[in-house]
């Protein structure tokens, strides 16, 4: 370890098989109107499928501040949600009970390590800091090297 960072490998493999059919069942609870039974940190957001067109609706963990949704994607640009939004960014949140259109904004390095701070203030995100390989207490540069590793994007409504 150098300086509380190491080598970073995304904290689970690509979701496959199995795995990519039961991160899709939140979308069915959510269209069960059981929702509420995941709890406050997924929401079902809904792109248009770059090559389709079609809705693609993707159950992602997100968090909050202000009025804006924040998605993380350890797994740089290749999650097709990701995909989807640099081709077309408008999009559909449904977070609990709250619907709304929105625009995604994929965020700058800068804008990822001030994000980042502020949801780690906000927000216990200690134990995703354990797993990405940095330390408890994250400096300044630490929270910089750390939002190069992932993607964040900003769901803002329209």
């Amino acid at each position: 370890m150098n300086g509380g960072t190491r080598e970073y490998h995304p904290p689970f493999a690509y979701p496959r098989g199995i795995t990519k059919w039961l991160m899709k069942m939140p979308i069915l609870l959510y269209r069960l109107g059981l929702g509420f039974l995941i709890g406050d940190y997924i929401l079902i957001l809904t792109t248009k499928g770059r090559r389709s067109g079609q809705p693609r609706l993707t159950a992602i963990e997100h968090r909050r501040l202000g009025g804006d949704h924040y998605v993380f994607s350890a797994w740089g640009s290749r999650p097709d949600w990701y995909r989807n939004i640099l081709k077309d960014p408008h999009i559909h949140v449904w977070a609990g009970k709250r619907k709304f259109k929105g625009v995604a904004e994929v965020l700058t390095e800068t804008e990822k390590a001030k994000a980042m701070c502020a949801l780690l203030e906000r927000y216990n995100l200690r134990l995703i800091h354990r797993l990405l390989g940095i330390e408890v207490e994250p400096t300044e540069e630490q929270m910089t090297q750390l939002s190069a590793k992932v993607t964040i994007v900003r769901l803002r409504p329209s």
